[in-house]
């Protein structure tokens, strides 16, 4: 099994990269941490770099430079590029033959520099790869000729790689349903124009995915600060003290290192499902985490600019030995008391004889152990028996922790894992404020009387109102003193008028896949009190994660916004529950997602600790929307007015 890091294309500070202290201190962290590859990305490697990884036993893939924009990839390709490419390679080839680390070369990252739609392109790189595989053979070397992502392919090639980032835990469905994908050998990872030289044998290696987790700052700030990737805003560090306490963080998190920390936590949450979801495909031979080290503003390295290990260094380095024990949970949360049945499997690459090994679990109620089998195959990954347990009976939000680990006959440890269980009570108390429902929300009204919540037809100040969008009746509603619940689910959820704007979380600078997006809860106050296991959301929230952020909030005015979002460096902050004031009425809105509730526990728990909260005297919203021009008789005119009535079954 490989496990890589990616060393990424840019210049190293503190040291230069020729310093033999620089990339020993470097390569002895990565090899702690599990690590048995160096991708070292875009450049050519300098000598003493190769010469410290053939001291340390790290094996290195290494890549031509590009010849494109890096900043924004564009086909540069031509005769004397390609002329030039040639050139380079024979000359690193001499001038590194004989080093044993390099045991991969790239010729194309991501078809940078080349258009794979021109046929005589396509051919170029196809002679290209024949030509160095017929040079590095004697050596024993691999070769890949274009590391692709979405858009482009491989034409011939030693390994089968693929570049791929999500959003963690908010698009793990998504990432689950590619890598599913990626481990049946799909179409799309080879060329379509029928030019493809495919074997069907070539090893397959999700070869870039990876997540943010902000690094602790020092008291002088980097030189680097001032840069972003292109206008990229939310990739600029410059300012992130100051968004830091304008939008209220100091309050939440108290300094900023102790956001980064919890940056750090979710970073590692996200890279253990991902991780742990490649090793369970037998399929699939390798992974690339990006990065070693944040470069820059890029900083999903799992050692910061500094070189100094990121918060899960142990626990991510238990996840990387050869030999991994792991569970498959059968949901992100659970109801207190539901007896469980969990997949456990093996990804086993060691020496070690493994067969009639022992697997030991526990919770803090239940226990158990199971002998593996026997005939275990070194380079597998084995389903073995499922743990089945009943979880504990809770009266509030509770984590519990399931500890597993492998020990052979002899009573050596050879793997070990843990995973959080988030448990929520089954039933709770409702509040007994009866609720309106806008026609839309129709679908939800069952789940909602088993939970025991119940309905009026009469418009009152008394009752609250479940709203899908901003419609007259809900405008109407606020102005005589009631309560709403606006359940965001779309980009017209509020009205033109409106100050405030619900956007969908779409491209590169909303979705979170390639710089992070951290969803944040304020665990102190209610509602997420309830349900607030840690301060930025983690998989227990994977049900409810939103499409679309709440936007134009001010500054001043975050303190009424109870769960928000941040991407990057602390860059394009919204909201994603947030309550206000309009005219008489309390409105409060959010874009989590309830289509679960009643199915999903935190989803459910989360929408009851909603209603509940707007129900008691603690939810005093100050901030005020925009309602100059949102009135009952202009709504009306521009969007379809809904029934808000309800017939209570029994």
């Amino acid at each position: 099994m490989v496990a890589a890091l990616d060393q990424d294309f840019y210049p190293e500070t503190v040291h230069t990269p020729t310093s033999e202290e620089f990339v020993r201190d470097m390569m002895v962290k990565a090899k702690r941490l599990g690590f048995n590859v160096l991708r070292c990305h875009l450049k050519v490697a300098h000598p003493v770099y190769l010469d410290v990884a053939d001291e340390v036993g790290m094996l290195i893939w290494t890549e031509l430079p590009s010849w494109s924009d890096c900043w924004f990839p564009a086909d540069h390709f031509s005769t004397m590029a390609a002329i030039r490419a040639a050139k380079m390679f024979w000359e690193i080839l001499i001038r590194d033959w004989n080093h044993p680390c390099i045991v991969l070369q790239t010729i194309m990252n991501e078809s940078w520099g080349i258009n794979l739609k021109d046929a005589s392109q396509r051919e170029w790189l196809r002679t290209t790869f024949d030509r160095i595989k017929g040079l590095l053979s004697p050596l024993g070397r691999l070769v890949v000729d274009n590391s692709p992502c979405e858009g482009n392919f491989h034409l011939k090639t030693d390994i089968e790689d693929f570049h791929q980032y999500y959003s963690m835990p908010d698009q793990v469905e998504q990432w689950d349903k590619w890598l599913a994908e990626l481990a049946d050998r799909p179409a799309w990872t080879f060329s379509p124009h029928g030019d493809a030289d495919r074997t069907g044998n070539e090893p397959l290696i999700v070869s870039e995915f990876g997540n943010w987790g902000l690094p602790k700052l020092q008291e002088e700030l980097p030189w680097w600060f001032g840069n972003a990737f292109g206008d990229r805003e939310a990739t600029r560090p410059g300012g992130v003290l100051e968004r830091f306490q304008a939008y209220g963080f100091d309050k939440l998190f108290g300094g900023f290192n102790d956001l980064a920390e919890e940056t750090q936590r979710h970073q590692f949450v996200s890279l253990k499902h991902e991780i742990e979801s490649i090793r369970s495909h037998s399929s699939l031979q390798g992974y690339v985490i990006t990065g070693i080290t944040d470069v820059h503003w890029e900083v999903n390295g799992v050692l910061d600019m500094w070189r100094n290990e990121k918060v899960y260094a142990n626990e991510l380095s238990s996840l990387q030995q050869p030999d991994l024990i792991m569970c498959k949970l059968p949901a992100h949360s659970f109801w207190g008391s539901e007896s469980v049945e969990i997949e456990t499997l093996i990804s086993h690459f060691s020496d070690y004889e493994i067969s009639g090994a022992r697997v030991r679990w526990s919770t803090s109620s239940s226990e158990g152990q199971f002998a593996i089998g026997e005939n275990l195959q070194r380079g597998t990954v084995t389903s073995l028996h499922k743990i089945v347990m009943n979880l504990p009976a809770v009266t509030e939000a509770q984590r519990d922790r399931l500890e597993i680990e492998v020990r052979t006959k002899s009573g050596r440890r050879i793997a070990e894992n843990a995973y959080d269980l988030f448990v929520l009570p089954k039933f709770v108390t409702p509040p007994k404020q009866s609720l309106l429902l806008q026609s839309e929300l129709s679908a939800l009204a069952t789940q909602l009387m088993v939970r025991g919540h119940s309905f009026t037809t009469e418009i009152g100040s008394n009752s609250l109102m479940l709203a899908a969008r901003y419609d007259a009746a809900v405008a109407a509603h606020l102005q005589r003193g009631g309560s709403v619940l606006l359940m965001a689910d779309s980009e017209d959820a509020l009205p033109p008028e409106c100050s405030l704007q619900v956007t969908r979380r779409a491209g590169t600078d909303m979705d979170g896949r390639w710089f992070s997006n951290f969803n944040w809860i304020r665990i102190n106050r209610p509602p997420f009190s309830d349900v607030g296991f840690s301060r930025i959301l983690g998989f227990e929230s994977a049900a409810i994660a939103p499409k679309y952020v709440i936007e134009n909030i001010l500054p001043e005015e975050f303190d009424d916004v109870l769960s928000g979002i941040t991407l990057g460096w602390l860059n394009r902050n919204g909201a994603l529950a947030a309550q206000m004031r309009s005219g008489a009425g309390k409105l409060l809105i959010t874009t989590y997602r309830f289509d679960k509730y009643g199915r999903d526990p935190y989803a459910t728990y989360l929408l009851d600790s909603l209603l509940r909260y707007m129900s008691e005297p603690e939810f005093l919203p100050r901030m005020q929307i925009a309602t100059n021009r949102i009135s009952s008789g202009r709504i009306s005119r521009r969007l379809p007015q809904l029934t808000l009535s309800f017939k209570h079954h029994r």
